[in-house]
């Protein structure tokens, strides 16, 4: 399976956090573009890990990093993660409701002068 869903050489995925509900599965990792860039990306797997789907869930120009996962109780897959485009790392959340398929926009969920881990 190609983890990082991207031909990059920079480094290998880590960061690696796994949920599951029954046969539902949501697997996250970050990838390092560079030395200032680093993405969130995500596969789901609706039969126990035989098959997977899933691609980039961040886009921004900055570090997003330390994603978590959950899967709650209706199936929903939910993502929280670090970033630090906007000049410190702040928590961010995005949801979706139909495996993958959308993401509801991206929610930053702290404001803080420092670091918020």
């Amino acid at each position: 399976m190609d983890v990082a869903g991207t031909n990059s050489e920079f480094t290998a995925p880590y960061g690696i956090h796994v949920s599951s509900l029954g046969e539902k599965t949501l697997l996250t990792w970050q990838l390092r573009q560079s030395e200032a860039v680093c993405y969130t990306y995500y596969r789901t797997s609706e039969d126990g890990g035989a098959t997977w789907t899933g691609k980039r869930l961040t886009w921004t120009a900055g570090l997003s990093t330390g994603p978590k996962t959950a899967v709650d109780s209706w199936g929903g897959l939910n993502v929280v993660w670090c970033d630090a485009t906007p000049g410190n790392s702040e928590i961010y959340y995005r949801k979706s409701l139909d495996d993958g398929l959308t993401w509801t926009v991206v929610d930053r969920l702290t404001w803080s002068s420092g670091e918020s881990w």
